[in-house]
């Protein structure tokens, strides 16, 4: 059993990704419950000279709390990303244990390849769909209010598409990050799950 093969198991800081998500919706609730519609107090000004605007999700009856909250989810996601993986550990498990825990690995190099270049694929096109949708597109509420049902300029919608879009953001660079500083553990092996 000492010559028994170690595999590499990656576990995220699962706590932080949670804990992350709700102080993220947490916020953005206080910001608006708590920021005018536009800036007026001399901390609220000081803020408004150094937004990025014309980003994220706009809302018209919310203006300056959307910029706020959308200039948030610019920064708190990387930095939350980067600090998931930081704190997630790498493990090593034997087959055995691997086994007992209901994972086989994958031992035939074609599958292998193939369902790794997928992942990549699917994760780097991920990635970009929530940084377009975080750091380049701009949501004018009011606009796409106009051309769907669902979407309206209002406070329900100006919250959840910005957690959307900053929580997926933060997944997403969080696997990012996690294939970039353990890159063997992702694409040299394959772990099969009973489920497959």
């Amino acid at each position: 059993m000492n010559g028994d093969k170690k595999y590499p198991k990656f576990l995220i800081n699962e706590d932080f990704l949670v804990y992350g998500s709700v102080f993220i919706s947490v916020l953005f609730v206080l910001i608006v419950i708590f920021f005018n519609n536009i800036p007026i107090t001399d901390f609220e000004v000081f803020i408004d000279t150094y937004l990025i605007k014309g980003n994220g999700v706009y809302s018209h009856i919310y203006s300056f709390q959307s910029e706020v909250i959308s200039n948030l989810s610019m920064i708190i996601a990387p930095l939350f990303a980067i600090y998931t993986v930081l704190t997630s550990k790498l493990t090593y498990l034997s087959e055995r244990e691997m086994i007992d825990s209901g994972i086989t690995i994958e031992k035939s190099i074609i599958k292998t390849i193939q369902r790794k270049l997928v992942f990549i694929i699917s994760l780097l096109l991920l990635v970009a769909t929530f940084i377009f949708l975080t750091y380049i597109d701009s949501w004018d509420l009011q606009a796409v209010e106009t051309n769907t049902l669902f979407i309206t300029d209002n406070v329900v919608c100006l919250l959840f598409l910005n957690c959307v879009f900053c929580i997926g953001t933060l997944f997403a660079l969080t696997f990012l990050f996690s294939v970039i500083l353990h890159p063997i553990t992702f694409l040299r092996y394959h772990y099969q799950s009973p489920f497959n």
